[in-house]
């Protein structure tokens, strides 16, 4: 989430021909809204996807505009009627609202997407009440979606980043049959090559026959290429000519059936082949295109014993030891794995964290994941990017804080769960991950999660001992005494904590106890803000504005305001992990990862889609978001952040800046 703080005093204005008195002009505005919006009463109002006191603010790079492209569909009636009458038999819908400032950043993907598909490709406003149904039908709880349907009821949500490239080959994929039959040589290097991308996976099944031996096993492998549909990555076959099993035989691919194959990607610089596959032989001969086919990553052997885990198993294993976090979809991969995840977070916006090579951190990382694979699933992340899940893991946000690393182990578990922080003054080597991560298990092992953070001592104490082992060394102690002095300084700039001042701002402080009280009362508004007390600059930045925002909703006197219809609370999650099982009880599919973040719940509608605010951090423009997005009456002027006072004020600092400018161009005039 980016803020963008303006300031008045920067602003230059708008330039008029003629002597007019601009103070009392009534279009004057900062730059002349930068032919960006109109100038009406000194203030601007700007075109869609402007943002600013003077429409300077590009909110997204393209000018598609939520909700902007495909065959827009205004009730679950009306899309009923698309789907039976749908000449290819299924649909893509898409999910967005034009109060979700989000949506908008892959619409121009969806353009791409709606001329490929045509009436296949069709939206539905969240927002409306109409479509409260269709959200609940198809688990939306959040902005934007993608679920694929089809005429017969079968629907799938798509789970991948929102490009046009991903987004029709996830649907080739559905209206393609689960898993292809290959019969020859070449139809299976085809289908090899053509998945043998980054982070896509090939699954592969060996059958010699269908006869009574092999049926049961056959059938578990068609019930996994169903459940396979939903992974966007992930691209099933079947190989049943006993012809074809023979040469993967005989080229060491394939041990023996039935068995079930798994690729990935054979250019990852990770990806290795499985040590119990059978050595490749030597080739004899003019290569044979199945030549050209690497040992799979791992192979599955059918009974009926252990089909019941295979779904577990391709989840497991087609995902590499190590990911780089570019991207939410990346975050879902790991996810399926179901295991603790130790996650290395690093200044990518650098080639160092601190003084230390982000390829040397990465390769001793690397070593570590390698080895514990079975056990962890091990992450990288610009820490930049992800200080929300730097925050949530109980790790200082900054780039003073890079290197971390820390073990996530909500991931394996839905119930309350402990996470375990890699100590500062450990140098980050393998021995020393790797003693950290293996006393972690081991704790997690013997007495629960709930007693990890007893032994905290003894899991630092334990990496600590092996980093008396210099090999490798990546030493952290250079930047300890720099990192002191600095005493992990906040961003520069403007910036608060709430202090206790609750009553002056008009800003109640939520806890676990008042919250279903407070923010979940069906009657009123409730604007939420989630954000961390220590360690987080933005937050401080927006607490300023906030703040400033709850005292402007306490001090207005028309509308339902001056009833008392709105709450405006804050929840600090700084040292309460508690905050991120609760809330999502309180309100299913809630977001919690992401810092600092606002959300509205308005008076009845206290369900998912929730509304994210994702605009300028500024008063004016959260609560003129706030009056768009509710239903009650707030009668909020075009300045609603400023008192009659300071609106005088405002609208004589306007002339007086646009006078001295005139009078500057004047001078400039008669120099020439």
């Amino acid at each position: 989430m980016k803020f963008f703080l303006l300031w008045l005093c920067y602003c230059s204005c708008y330039a008029h021909d003629d002597d007019s008195d601009p103070i009392n002009s009534d279009s004057v505005c900062f730059d002349n809204c930068n032919n960006h919006g109109s100038c009406v009463n000194f203030v601007c109002s700007c075109d869609p996807n402007w943002h600013g006191d003077a429409c300077n603010v590009r909110l997204v790079p393209h000018d598609f505009l939520p909700l902007s492209t495909g065959h827009l569909v205004s009730s679950p009636v009306k899309l009923a009627a698309l789907i039976k009458s749908s000449p290819t038999n299924d649909l893509l819908i898409s999910f967005s609202s034009t109060s979700c400032a989000k949506c908008a950043f892959p619409e121009d993907q969806y353009a791409i997407v709606a001329n490929h598909l045509s009436s296949s490709f069709v939206r539905i406003d969240a927002a409306s009440p109409k479509n409260k149904d269709l959200l609940a039908k198809y688990s939306i709880t959040t902005l934007p979606a993608l679920i694929y349907v089809t005429k017969k009821g079968r629907h799938t949500p798509y789970n991948d980043v929102h490009t046009s490239e991903q987004i029709l080959a996830y649907v080739h994929k559905q209206r393609s049959p689960p898993s292809q039959t290959l019969s020859t040589a070449d139809q299976l290097v085809s289908f090899h090559s053509l998945h043998d991308k980054p982070d896509q996976v090939v699954v592969l099944g060996i059958f010699t026959s269908h006869d009574s031996i092999e049926e049961d096993e056959y059938e578990d492998f068609c019930e996994l290429s169903e459940q396979l549909r939903p992974m966007s990555n992930v691209f099933v076959a079947e190989v049943t000519s006993d012809a074809l099993v023979q040469q993967l035989r005989e080229h060491g691919i394939a041990e023996r059936s039935p068995s079930v194959l798994i690729f990935r990607n054979s250019h990852s610089p990770s990806s290795s082949p499985n040590p119990n596959s059978l050595p490749r032989p030597k080739p004899t001969s003019t290569p044979t295109p199945i030549s050209t086919i690497p040992s799979p990553s791992s192979t599955f052997f059918l009974n009926e014993q252990t089909s019941s885990s295979l779904l577990e198993w391709v989840a497991d294993e087609s995902v590499d030891s190590m990911i780089y976090l570019t991207d939410a979809a990346k975050f879902t991969l790991v996810e399926r794995r179901k295991k603790p995840m130790v996650m290395l977070f690093v200044n990518g916006a650098s080639s160092h964290s601190a003084n230390i090579s982000n390829r040397v951190l990465a390769a001793e990382f690397r070593v570590v994941a390698e080895a514990l694979r079975d056990k962890y699933s091990f992450v990288v992340a610009d820490g930049n990017d992800h200080s929300d899940r730097m925050r949530s893991l109980n790790l200082p946000y900054g780039k003073y804080n890079l290197p971390a690393i820390a073990i996530n182990d909500n991931i394996a578990t839905t119930s309350s769960s402990k996470n375990a922080v890699f100590p500062f003054e450990v140098p980050i080597n393998r021995d020393t991950i790797t003693k950290f991560c293996s006393q972690y298990h081991l704790l997690r092992g013997r007495s629960g999660r709930g007693a990890i953070d007893d032994d905290s001592n003894s899991i630092n104490s334990s990496a600590l001992l092996a980093s008396s082992n210099k090999n490798n060394l990546v030493d952290r102690s250079v930047f300890q005494n720099e990192l002191t002095s600095r005493g992990h300084i906040l961003e520069k700039g403007v910036a608060e904590n709430f202090d206790n001042a609750y009553e002056e701002y008009n800003v109640v402080k939520l806890e676990i106890s008042n919250f279903e009280k407070l923010a979940l009362d069906d009657e009123k508004d409730s604007l939420v803000m989630i954000h961390s007390s220590k360690f987080c600059g933005p937050c401080a930045h927006l607490t300023v504005y906030y703040k400033h925002l709850g005292k402007r909703f306490g001090e207005i006197e028309t509308g339902d305001t001056k009833n008392g219809q709105i709450v405006v609370g804050e929840i600090d999650i700084e040292g309460k992990p508690e905050w991120h099982t609760k809330l999502p009880e309180f309100l299913p599919g809630i977001d919690t990862n992401q810092i600092p973040m606002i959300f509205f719940l308005p008076a009845g509608r206290k369900e998912a889609p929730f509304l994210y605010y994702s605009g300028e951090g500024k008063v004016k423009a959260m609560m003129l978001w706030v009056q768009e997005n509710s239903n009650k009456n707030y009668n909020l002027t075009s300045l609603p952040h400023l008192t009659e006072k300071e609106e005088l004020m405002f609208r004589e600092q306007v002339g007086a800046r646009e006078k001295m400018r005139r009078q500057q161009q004047k001078q400039q005039q008669e120099e020439l």
